[in-house]
């Protein structure tokens, strides 16, 4: 893959918008200034793999012939019996597993692209088009071209390496089929061991020997001229990886950074008629060298490191609002009681629907406040449309500013008392008009009315109780309550008080550099946030994005040194999903016709089951929901000063 596409960017976060293909990449995002960082990389790896000219040395031929054969279509019952098809698939996609796991350098083959181009050269390669393979795979196939199995006869006989799996006999589309134990220099194999061994004795372009970690490791040779390029990556997002890449010949080797863009030489050796380095890559990494013919510079011997962890207290300034998210509420039709239990504000959206209603509602929610706050502001879509109250006395509501985008108008709140406080928002609701499809719903000015939670914007700490919260969430409580803002905190800002912040968060504390410490640097086990920017002593060191999470201290001298640490939050937490069990599980879109389907209790994650009626019955904890907020926590892991000694 060698472009990228920001799919479904919208441009505004109003009503569905702020749901429909998130994670949303624009300037609103708190991460915005640190984007290039990262649009920057992925261009110079683009640039990078995409120089000179693919290299492969095995052909898989795919079975898709075999496919077409197998499909049955829809029967007349209007089912479908496609047993055979799902097995094939099955097995065809561990045989990719299986190379892709031994870093075998593979690429697919359809018979059709080969009847058109394909040969066998002199040298005795499979050639298609400007590609030559030295090793032919054949999948589970039942199926083969007349002219395929032609090609890889003639392939055999000039030496050509060609494996089949578990494939000893194949239909012929001209009639009749084709014992391939019969065909000298077809190898028949059962099991992935005997592919591994093919693949192992297989003629090859360089040679991969994993050391440490898993097997997440997956490579893309190229050749430019006579320069090999290598783009090295680790899948593995959790571990670590590490190993050997030997290619024959003398070269030089080079490494190019995808943050900065330098080219910097790469130590290696030449010993057995070939060239080896050593490749570590942290977890999701990746390394990208160039050899060119020449001699590689000697692996320098790695100096000896001291280590110190940060254990003083950080001290932390929010540099934007603190928020807290109103999205319970009871309410009312025109005409009707205020409903008695409280239900999240997409469930009554939800139910006017259904009900088709068009009319007056009133929302009703409550907030606590333990001290007296003044200078609150609430953000909602659409104020002039709305008639808004603060126990029962109306605000005005012409907006005076805006909270991160132009859909979230603010409007100022009196001062506020400790205690319970009372927001009753009162606004005309009619549906939207059908979509004249589901994938267009998301791009129409469907008019009608989204019902949205309003959000509450100051300086205060929103705190709750912490619950036990599955991997990688904070869990709290729905009992949010605002006070007054710690100066102090740990590695982990969501539970002090900030679980639905939205903004940057600076950490900083100070460090002492012991005399005669050479190139410092700062290190953290763990990074949760886009990105951190790192400053010593005031001055900008460079920026945390991805592992390994490592800045040099530039400016570091002996005795104290003031470090901080610029966090750079996301939308997450301010626009959710906040109520899924399961915690934070990547995926959060539903639908083109159900966009707020995730934000919704109605989606059991586990079986995929549709709960009718969920918001009736929330309590206990259901698949597809609690009332509890899971938020990403935001912070830093392990943070330490290293040095040479």
């Amino acid at each position: 893959i060698n472009h990228r596409s920001v799919h479904g960017l919208f441009y505004s976060l109003r009503g569905r918008g702020k749901r429909a293909f998130p994670p949303h990449v624009h300037d609103y995002q708190p991460y915005w200034p640190t984007y290039h960082i990262l649009t920057d990389a992925i261009a110079r790896e683009t640039a990078f793999v995409r120089a000179g000219e693919p290299v492969r040395d095995i052909l898989l031929i795919h079975p898709m012939e075999t496919g077409f054969s197998l499909y049955h279509g829809k029967g007349k019952d209007g089912q479908q019996d496609n047993t055979l098809l799902r097995r094939l698939d099955g097995r065809f996609n561990q045989t990719l597993r299986t190379l892709v796991g031994m870093q075998a350098n593979f690429e697919l083959g359809d018979e059709d692209t080969i009847a058109e181009m394909g040969r066998v050269s002199e040298e005795g390669e499979f050639v298609v088009g400007q590609m030559a393979y030295r090793a032919v795979i054949l999948p589970d196939m039942e199926y083969m071209r007349e002219g395929t199995l032609r090609l890889l006869r003639d392939f055999a006989e000039k030496g050509g390496r060609v494996l089949a799996l578990g494939t000893k006999r194949v239909h012929i589309d001209r009639g009749g089929t084709a014992e391939l134990s019969a065909i000298d220099g077809i190898t028949l194999a059962d099991s992935a061991r005997e592919m591994t061994d093919f693949v192992a004795a297989a003629p090859s372009t360089y040679k991969f020997t994993e050391r440490d970690g898993g097997t997440g490791v997956q490579i893309l040779c190229r050749r430019d001229g006579k320069d090999y390029l290598f783009f090295i990556t680790n899948a593995n997002c959790r571990e670590g990886a590490a190993g050997e890449l030997s290619l024959p010949g003398r070269y030089a080797c080079a490494r190019y950074e995808e943050m900065d863009g330098s080219v910097t030489a790469y130590g290696g050796e030449y010993d057995d008629a070939a060239t080896t380095v050593r490749v570590d890559l942290p977890a999701g990494g990746t390394v990208m060298l160039r050899f060119t013919p020449g001699e590689c510079v000697a692996v320098e011997t790695a100096a000896a490191q001291a280590s110190l962890p940060i254990t003083r207290g950080w001290r932390f300034h929010r540099e934007d609002p603190n928020a807290l998210v109103l999205e319970m509420y009871r309410y009312a039709c025109q005409g009707q009681e205020m409903s008695r239990e409280t239900y999240p504000i997409l469930a009554i959206q939800d139910r006017l629907l259904k009900a088709g209603y068009r009319g007056e509602v009133t929302l009703e929610t409550r907030f606590r406040l333990d001290k007296p706050i003044s200078g609150l502001r609430l953000a909602v879509e659409y104020p002039r449309e709305q008639s808004i109250f603060v126990d029962g006395k109306e605000i005005c509501h012409d907006p005076v500013g805006q909270y991160i985008c132009f859909a979230f108008e603010t409007l100022p709140l009196p001062d506020l008392s400790q205690g319970e406080h009372v927001l009753t928002i009162c606004r005309h609701f009619e549906p939207r008009r059908k979509a004249r499809s589901s994938v267009t719903s998301l791009f129409e000015n469907l008019g009608g009315v989204d019902l949205e939670q309003a959000i509450l914007i100051g300086d205060f700490a929103a705190r709750s109780a912490l619950e036990p919260a599955v991997r990688g969430c904070v869990r709290m409580s729905d009992d949010f309550v605002l006070t007054g803002e710690d100066s102090e905190c740990g590695q982990e800002i969501v539970c002090r008080g900030y679980p639905f912040y939205a903004g940057v968060m600076a950490m900083e504390t100070e460090i002492d550099i012991p005399a005669g410490a050479k190139e410092a640097y700062l290190t953290v086990e763990g990074l949760h946030a886009a990105a951190a920017e790192v400053r010593l002593n005031g001055e900008i060191c460079g920026t945390l994005c991805w592992a390994p999470y490592r800045v040099p201290l530039t400016g570091a001298h002996p005795g104290k040194n003031t470090l901080t640490i610029r966090l750079y939050g996301t939308l997450r937490n301010l626009l959710g999903p906040w109520h899924r069990p399961v915690g934070e599980i990547g995926a959060c879109w539903g639908g083109y016709g159900s966009p707020n389907r995730p934000w919704e209790g109605s989606y059991a994650h586990e079986n995929g089951q549709l709960c009718p009626n969920w918001e009736e019955n929330r309590r206990p904890d259901k698949l597809g929901w609690t009332e509890s907020y899971l938020c990403l926590p935001l912070g830093i892991v392990g943070p330490a000063i290293s040095w040479k000694v």
